[in-house]
């Protein structure tokens, strides 16, 4: 069949323009909407790929790129400012906050995103631009035109969230989307959030100088990180100046001259607090308003797009990746939702699985945690086995690392590990670790035969079997 509109017969002879036909639609340009696409390479089959703002998602362009540059920006001025307690002396140590964005968008420049336009032609994949709407199970409406498919795939990712309260319409609040592009830095920052994306850019700003304030409605941050982690992490943002103001229960927004208000309750309490620019990070929603689901028959839950092991939706020829399905909302699990809907689509039968995947939050010093947390452990009733340790090992010691902890989760009665979560230099990088040890299914007492070179990060691994309680 050629591409484009056909021409169909009615039974009263007149004509009409029927839809585009495909064997499978994307939609949605992201992580997940990419590895779908992966995964039918080479499989002759008539594909259309629909996105309404950037090919590569939010990673490449708005988030995790863009992000980890600032914080690598800010962690170099860091390191400046406290040369000298290592010996090194610099004359004059100052940034210049447009070089800093110059280097950010060079980030951006050079990833994958950039080209993917390219690629897709390359690939035979028709590129619609536009925003898709069901009209039928089997039918989607882009602008004026009609697309149909056999199958689809949906991974139209997420938005940030505005908190529901007066003013927030009004009073001009900036999503993280936006503050990474920041031309000119405010004097001062308040954050509504105290997540992985709050931490990272609160942290980032106020290395830059600015006065930050971090928002956060309960008594930690980080609320689905170990406690002891999330504390840690706290008192190495406090020292790099950003305030923290918790139990915070969002009232109201105000304007006053230049100034952004915010009312709110602490424990009981009226505050008010006046900044700069006002950042929301409460939280993300799945990108499904403008998806007429109804119309497909297609059901929700209260993260997103309901879906089953396979990742389909209550439509079996119509699967959902990444943040839209609302399980976990990173890139790399939308990258691995996305292969395995692409290679279902093909006719296989694969199964997601959630329980073994590592993240991190890159904040200074990072975070990576794998598993389940021992609120989670004990709430599933588990019998379980707790080691808190020190991290850094012999290395961290001699580089004079922040001070860094890890907590591991281990099964009683099989010794493996249920969960584990480090705070110290690198742990993203170092809950790679544990994470293969809970794929290959070794026991702490495995971990503890090993032998670790000396200095390293790693060698505290090997301690762990020794303080389990």
């Amino acid at each position: 069949m050629e591409r484009g509109f056909t021409i169909q017969r009615s039974k009263n002879s007149a004509t009409r323009v029927g839809p585009t036909r495909y064997d499978i639609i994307v939609i949605g340009g992201g992580s997940a909407g990419f590895s779908v696409l992966s995964q039918l390479e080479g499989k002759k089959l008539k594909v259309a790929l629909v996105e309404n703002r950037k090919l590569g998602g939010s990673c490449p362009n708005f988030a995790c790129v863009p992000t980890k540059a600032l914080v690598k920006c800010a962690s170099v001025l860091n390191t400046l400012n406290h040369a000298d307690h290592f010996g090194a002396f610099c004359k004059r140590v100052g940034f210049d906050w447009a070089t800093v964005q110059k280097y950010r968008a060079s980030r951006v420049s050079m990833t994958a995103a950039q080209t993917a336009e390219k690629d897709l032609k390359e690939k035979g994949v028709d590129l619609i631009w536009g925003t898709a709407s069901f009209v039928t199970p089997h039918e989607i409406k882009v602008g004026n035109r009609i697309y149909s498919a056999d199958q689809f795939a949906i991974a139209t990712g997420s938005r940030e969230r505005l908190p529901n309260v007066v003013g927030s319409q009004s009073i001009g609040l900036l999503n993280s989307d936006e503050i990474v592009e920041i031309r000119r830095l405010p004097e001062s920052l308040a954050i509504l959030g105290g997540g992985p994306v709050g931490i990272e850019l609160g942290q980032v700003f106020a290395r830059f100088g600015v006065k930050v304030f971090v928002l956060h409605k309960l008594p930690e941050i980080l609320n689905r990180e170990e406690p002891e982690v999330a504390e840690l992490a706290r008192r190495h943002l406090s020292k790099d100046g950003v305030h923290f103001v918790l139990n915070a229960e969002l009232q109201s927004f105000s304007q006053k001259g230049q100034s952004k208000q915010i009312h709110l309750r602490q424990k009981g309490k009226k505050k008010m607090i006046a900044t700069d620019q006002i950042l929301t990070a409460i939280g993300r929603s799945a990108n499904i308003g403008a998806l007429n689901l109804r119309s497909a028959n297609v059901k929700l839950t209260e993260k997103g797009i309901q879906t089953n092991g396979y990742l389909q939706t209550t439509q079996s020829h119509i699967y959902a990746a990444g943040d839209v399905a609302g399980n976990m909302l990173f890139t790399h699990v939308a990258s691995y939702e996305g292969e395995i809907i692409g290679r279902n689509l093909l006719g296989k039968k694969i199964r997601a699985t959630h329980e073994i995947i590592p993240r991190g939050t890159f904040c200074d010093p990072e975070i990576g945690s794998v598993g389940i947390t021992e609120k989670n452990a004990r709430k599933r009733n588990h019998k379980i086995l707790t080691a808190i340790l020190p991290y850094g090992g012999g290395r961290g010691f001699i580089h004079d690392d922040p001070e860094g902890l890890i907590k591991v989760i281990v099964d009683k009665k099989r010794r493996a590990i249920l969960g584990a979560s480090v705070i110290g230099r690198g742990a993203a990088e170092f809950i790679h670790l544990l994470t293969i040890a809970m794929h290959a299914s070794l026991t702490v007492d495995d971990l503890g035969r090993m032998v670790y070179a000396f200095p390293t990060y790693a060698e505290a691994v090997g301690g762990i079997v020794s303080v389990l309680k």
